[in-house]
């Protein structure tokens, strides 16, 4: 039995489940059997597994914070990507104007470029 207590709670409300299990078999076995202490052991058992219950969750509580934090963590790295995304789309469209006003200002250069050459070759 000692070894269940090294569980903290889950070992004792194992530990008692386990010696009301054992109650639980002799009563079954009295011949007039005694129907409030059927009762008041069910609720030992009961409490035992609630205790067990309790246990567990207590020992999943940081693991579950930790998983919070971090869900939290990725949740600002992600606030911080999408506002870099929004930042490349203006620059991509800054970039593209500024693309398209050389590509203009080259065609308008080569046009004028053009025209003074007919001119050299009228000549």
């Amino acid at each position: 039995m000692d070894s269940y207590l090294q569980y903290g709670a889950i070992g004792v409300g194992l530990a008692l489940a386990l010696v009301a299990a054992q109650m639980l078999s002799q009563e079954y076995k009295r011949e007039p059997v005694r129907t409030k202490v059927l009762w008041s052991i069910f609720g030992f058992l009961a409490f035992s597994m609630l205790l067990c219950t309790l246990g567990f969750l207590s020992e999943r509580a940081p693991l579950l914070s930790s998983t919070l934090s971090s869900t939290q963590e990725l949740q600002s790295k992600l606030d911080v990507l999408k506002r870099d995304q929004l930042v490349l789309i203006e620059d991509q469209k800054k970039f593209r104007k500024v693309c398209n006003a050389i590509s203009q200002t080259n065609h308008l250069n080569a046009e004028e470029q053009g025209r003074k050459d007919m001119q050299v070759l009228c000549r």
